[in-house]
């Protein structure tokens, strides 16, 4: 997969996001900013990346997950949260 300009990122959507190294996030447009999550649970802890004017510059959707994982209650959370 090839990294993407961060001014084609889809909004709202949890992809793969390149900011000094890798992370996920989503660009939230309730707050517009550049958020991920710290907690691993995908709850209330939404960080803003981008706290001096700098930003992500880089992303790639997320792959798919194996076929043998079972998606537990709390991805399924984190899912929705983002879609929303």
């Amino acid at each position: 997969m090839e990294w993407r300009t961060i001014d084609e990122c889809p909004a709202d959507t949890a992809v793969l996001l390149y900011d000094a190294g890798y992370v996920v996030g989503h660009w939230n447009t309730k707050f517009a900013r550049w958020c991920t999550y710290t907690d691993g649970a995908g709850t209330t802890a939404e960080v803003r990346m981008n706290r001096f004017g700098m930003g992500p510059t880089h992303w790639q959707p997320l792959p798919d997950p194996p076929a043998e994982v079972k998606i537990d209650t709390v991805l399924m959370q984190r899912i929705h949260h983002l879609q929303r």
